[in-house]
């Protein structure tokens, strides 16, 4: 799941041709270590991302393995998607360090075409090239004009496959690009589009506490400062289950640093200043 969006909004550089950068990997296991079947493979991956307590080491053990189910049977559409997923996983995981950002979302970008070109009419494929399409542009350095469409069209499509994917996924994904993007002419930005697709994302998960978190940047961008606080009390008060636990402190500090900026802007736009 991508933790931090902001980046859509500045993203930089058309990405078609651009080599993936080699990092030193964090696995703990080897590829020959791991199982020698797809579905195993698949299962082994899928244990590891349901860890509530899982690190970035255990992330790129799982990578390994859906790689190598890949690499043993391109075909297969689960280990592709499931592949581009955990690149989301780890690139925003890694956000901090931008060549592993790079690496891991470069990679995702490949594992979703993949995706795509073996079920079209799926919703991950989609889902899983906007995020990891989301996450690469945050890594370059020219023109954010240029990637935000390509980000658009991927949700675009999810969307109007399965609105309600991860709780709400493709109109979270949505409704925070057009929530963050600058404004016509110079991008697609329309806070009051962001908002609309945000509570829609609400309505598909309303147990999933970064739909709120985001709607309530939303808000605060459309200057609808006191429903925004309200949406961010919510993240506050969030419960941790197995779902969420791991992303649930991440989503409270961002929710914590954004609520003080929005209440710095209301307090600038009460004053006239």
């Amino acid at each position: 799941m991508i933790v931090r969006l902001g980046g859509l909004a500045i993203a930089v550089l058309m990405l078609a041709g651009c080599p993936v950068p080699p990092i030193k990997s964090g696995a703990t296991v080897t590829a020959e270590k791991l199982p020698e079947k797809v579905p195993d493979l698949i299962k082994y991956a899928d244990d590891i991302r349901a860890k509530p307590d899982r690190t970035g080491a255990d992330m790129e053990n799982a990578l390994l393995a859906l790689d190598k189910a890949t690499k043993l049977d391109p075909k297969n559409f689960e280990a592709q998607w499931k592949a581009a997923r955990v690149t989301v996983d780890l690139a925003d995981e890694y956000y901090d360090d931008k060549t592993k950002r790079a690496h891991f979302s470069g990679r995702g970008i490949d594992y979703a075409k993949a995706a795509i070109e073996l079920e079209p009419k799926r919703v991950e494929g989609h889902y899983y090239s906007g995020e990891n399409l989301g996450l690469s542009a945050t890594t370059k350095t020219v023109g954010a004009k240029f990637m935000v469409p390509s980000v658009r069209d991927a949700e675009k499509k999810a969307l109007a496959i399965n609105a309600c994917y991860d709780h709400g996924g493709p109109a979270r994904v949505l409704g925070s690009l057009y929530a963050e993007a600058p404004p016509w002419p110079a991008s697609i930005g329309d806070p009051d589009k962001g908002v609309e697709l945000l509570q829609q994302a609400l309505k598909c998960g309303p147990d999933w506490p970064q739909n709120n978190y985001l709607l309530a940047n939303a808000l605060c961008a459309a200057e609808k400062y006191d429903e925004a606080a309200k949406q961010y009390k919510v993240v506050f008060d969030a419960q941790p289950t197995p779902e969420t636990a791991h992303a649930l402190p991440q989503w409270k500090a961002m929710a914590k640093k954004h609520a003080e900026s929005c209440e710095k802007k209301k307090q600038a736009a009460l004053s006239g200043s």
